[in-house]
């Protein structure tokens, strides 16, 4: 492995494990949230919709600690081949967006009133 592929393998890992602590931060910040969490950016869930707001928070950081795990899973990829981890990562994201969506509504489903 040559200084360039070395370097495209570290900004690789470090850019993937940006995200999955992103995802994780996301997470935390749903657990100690005392107001209903939003999924959606510039939504905002009212209290009076949620029948069990603690588990609700609950549920959307368990959902957002899955999908930083998910994402931090195409690291091995990585040390095989940097173009075989980027395809995984494509098709992870493709796959993971929706069921994102899914679980959320899930959620939606099982706490809203």
């Amino acid at each position: 492995m040559n200084k360039s592929e070395t370097f495209g393998l570290v900004i690789y890992i470090v850019s993937i494990l940006c995200c999955s602590g992103a995802f994780v931060a996301v997470g935390i910040y749903s657990f100690k949230r005392k107001d209903p969490m939003n999924f959606w950016t510039f939504s905002n869930v009212p209290a009076e919709k949620v029948s069990d707001i603690p588990g609700y928070n609950r549920a959307n950081g368990k959902m957002w600690f899955v999908a930083a795990l998910v994402i931090a899973t195409n690291i091995p990829f990585a040390f095989y081949d940097l173009f075989v981890a980027g395809m995984v990562l494509v098709a992870m994201c493709a796959i993971g967006l929706p069921c994102l969506i899914i679980t959320y509504n899930k959620i939606c489903k099982k706490y809203f009133v």
